[in-house]
């Protein structure tokens, strides 16, 4: 079986199905056939059985479609299905700050390689370890 970035949509959609829901979309009796062939409960009606607030109705859709049986009716890529549920701009945002946490990460990368001076004690061990006979036989 060749996986494709729809089976990854697919699997994204079941992510936010069971974080919403508590229970993956297919979570009793055969599992395996109901992935193939049943379309799962929709979030909102699966939430109305536990008593919670329902999703907007774009995440509601865009996890449906997440879940569709054919990948082709499933969206084509993330930015297609951050941009259905409204994170678009957050995503943007996100990119925007990418750049910066690139250079900070370069800047502790070259942190972690200065020298950092000893520690008292660490000097006193120096010169304790200097003093003994045997430093220059194990050394």
């Amino acid at each position: 079986m060749v996986w494709k970035a729809r089976d990854d949509i697919y699997a994204f959609g079941a992510t936010l199905y069971e974080l919403l829901t508590g229970k993956p979309p297919f979570h009793t009796g055969d599992v395996a056939t109901q992935i193939r062939e049943v379309m799962p409960k929709p979030v909102n009606a699966r939430l109305a059985t536990l008593g919670l607030d329902p999703v907007p109705a774009e995440w509601e859709g865009t996890i449906q479609a997440c879940l569709a049986k054919e990948p082709e009716h499933r969206p084509k890529s993330a930015a297609e299905v951050a941009k259905r549920l409204g994170l678009g701009e957050t995503a943007k945002r996100a990119k925007g700050r990418e750049g910066a946490l690139a250079e900070n990460r370069a800047a502790d990368r070259r942190a972690e390689h200065q020298p950092v001076p000893p520690t008292q004690s660490a000097k006193r061990k120096n010169r304790a370890y200097s003093r003994c006979p045997l430093a220059r036989k194990c050394g």
